[in-house]
């Protein structure tokens, strides 16, 4: 193999030049794939931490719970790098913290109303 900068024959295994530095079409192929697999896992641990911050302040403090749980499901939709199971699991956590908030303010909304009646 010769390098694409200055020519030098370099080896086949070769992931930059010795003469100049450059880096070979080996360099360029294994930087991308440790990029890829850095960004799904950067992706998964923002899926799994709004999943676990929407359950946890929808019990504690219902409409940030909401917002998180609507932020997840909108960056779940730009996600097309997991596979179904772990999608639906994100989407469980999402409709979960939605449900919580809709009992909580029917629960708050019931109580209200019974505390002005009497």
């Amino acid at each position: 193999m010769f390098c694409s900068k200055c020519g030098a024959e370099i080896d086949d295994d070769a992931l930059i030049c010795p003469k100049c530095g450059c880096g070979t079409a080996n360099y360029t192929a294994t930087n991308t794939a440790k990029e890829t697999s850095t960004s799904l896992e950067a992706q998964k641990n923002t899926l799994k931490t709004l999943g676990t911050l929407s359950i946890v302040f929808s019990l504690l403090i219902p409409i940030v719970g909401l917002v998180f749980a609507i932020v997840l499901l909108v960056k779940l939709a730009g996600v097309t790098s997991i596979n179904e199971e772990e999608r639906k699991a994100y989407q469980k956590k999402a409709y979960i913290s939605i449900a919580i908030f809709v009992v909580v303010q029917v629960v708050w909304v019931l109580s209200l109303g019974f505390a002005l009646w009497w």
